[in-house]
């Protein structure tokens, strides 16, 4: 795919990469695996914080079974019933070191030195996240090791977040994370577009593009334990049932909602919000949003819950609905449509970029685009037939394996060029 007149994917594979650069360490050569160091500000179970830390336990079994030998540093912040050190059935190594947050800011100086400790000893490091204090001492850890860097933003460098508390997040880049784009090998991204929207890079930082998977095996639809839930949920033949999961936050532009249904309040349907943050402002004035609307009986709030039981609502659902004022990927979409449902995102979701076509809407923040897809889906229901889905499109394209044979080339290409 090309990006600006770069090549983002190029090289070889396997074999390749180790013939065309002989310098590499020799047991890398001869095994074609990599010692890969995985900083994290936060990593499993603190799945509260979303998509960041999915993609860190995502990218840490991924690349050990194929082959890798991979250590995990991370804090303990939403972790903290986990044991400090373990080893994992696939033989990831996980240090979970203190930490805390402050201001909204995670803090962690042990993190920050047990990274530049370790360094000297992998192959390649990968720094997972932006706006965290230990991103910057990492990156130039590794970097004054003469290691390779790959640092992964997540969406950290786009143009919306950098407008949200402005003076804040310029003081900080200048303080910290300039040091951390200067210090890395490479950036990656999720998509074309995220490369090169994003803020604060220097015009030769490479930049190396691959998505996020889905496990298309775990995320899959099932008629039977769909039929169980809808009749435990009250749902019945002709009601359409619509669901949201994620966190909330001012993000998730989740306000868009009640305007966009509230044409359809005579309309048989029903909304499930299901995300972490429960008790947050957010989640309390979209409350008062729906119930101004008058359609508090149509709307249910539920907290945080496990993989199965989101996988379960899921399977339940007609539709899934994403209206984010920003997304970068797009985890909970890409979910509901491996479980089947219809989806709807905004145009501000990367996941746009792989996912648009049958069985996935894509569609600007406008409240009236939204209620004519809530329509058609609740009219097809009605009339008994099922929305249509876009699974067998996107596993091609968006399975682990896909996403992950990718990023597994775009890494081995990158421990080689240092």
């Amino acid at each position: 795919l090309p990006l600006d007149g770069r090549p983002v994917f190029g090289g070889g594979v396997g074999g390749e990469v180790g013939r065309t650069h002989p310098n590499r360490p020799r047991r890398a050569r001869q095994k074609n695996t990599l010692k890969i160091l995985l900083c994290s500000a936060v990593f499993s179970p603190a799945w509260k914080f979303g998509g960041i830390v999915t993609w860190a336990a995502q990218a840490a079994h991924e690349l050990a079974k194929r082959g890798h030998e991979v250590t995990v540093l991370a804090t303990n912040v939403g972790a903290k019933d986990a044991p400090s050190w373990e080893v994992l059935p696939d033989g990831i190594t996980v240090a979970r070191l203190p930490g805390r947050i402050v201001s909204g800011m995670l803090w962690s100086s042990r993190l920050a030195r047990v990274a530049k400790e370790a360094a000297p000893s992998v192959d390649l490091v990968v720094v997972s996240g932006f706006w965290q204090w230990p991103v910057a001492s990492m990156c130039r850890a590794a970097s004054a090791a003469g290691k390779p860097v790959v640092l992964v933003p997540h969406g950290g460098l786009a143009p919306w977040v950098f407008a949200r508390r402005a003076f804040l997040k310029r003081a900080f880049f200048k303080l910290r994370g300039a040091v951390a784009v200067r210090s890395v090998s490479a950036v990656q991204f999720v998509s074309i577009r995220e490369a090169n929207e994003s803020l604060g890079l220097e015009a030769d930082v490479r930049r190396i593009v691959s998505p996020p998977g889905v496990d298309f095996g775990f995320w899959c639809p099932d008629d039977r334990e769909r039929e169980v839930a809808r009749a435990g949920a009250g749902v019945g033949k002709g009601k359409a049932m619509f669901v949201w999961t994620g966190r909330f936050h001012a993000q998730k532009g989740l306000e868009l909602l009640p305007e966009a249904l509230a044409p359809l309040g005579r309309h048989e349907w029903e909304l499930v919000l299901a995300g972490h943050g429960r008790d947050s402002e957010t989640a309390t004035a979209l409350e008062r949003q729906f119930a101004n609307a008058g359609l508090n009986g149509k709307v249910v709030f539920v907290g945080g819950s496990d993989a199965q039981s989101v996988r379960t609502l899921l399977r339940a659902a007609d539709g899934f609905v994403l209206p984010s004022v920003y997304e970068s990927f797009g985890f909970s979409a890409a979910e509901a449509a491996a479980c089947g449902c219809t989806v709807a995102v905004s145009d501000a979701c990367d996941i746009a970029c792989y996912a648009a076509g049958e069985g996935f809407a894509v569609l600007p923040r406008e409240p009236v685009l939204w209620t004519t897809w809530f329509r058609t889906i609740i009219d097809r229901v009605a009339s008994g037939r099922r929305p249509a889905g876009c699974r067998a499109r996107l596993e091609p394209v968006l399975s682990t394996k896909a996403s992950w044979g990718r990023a597994d080339v775009l890494y081995r290409e990158v421990a080689c060029s240092q």
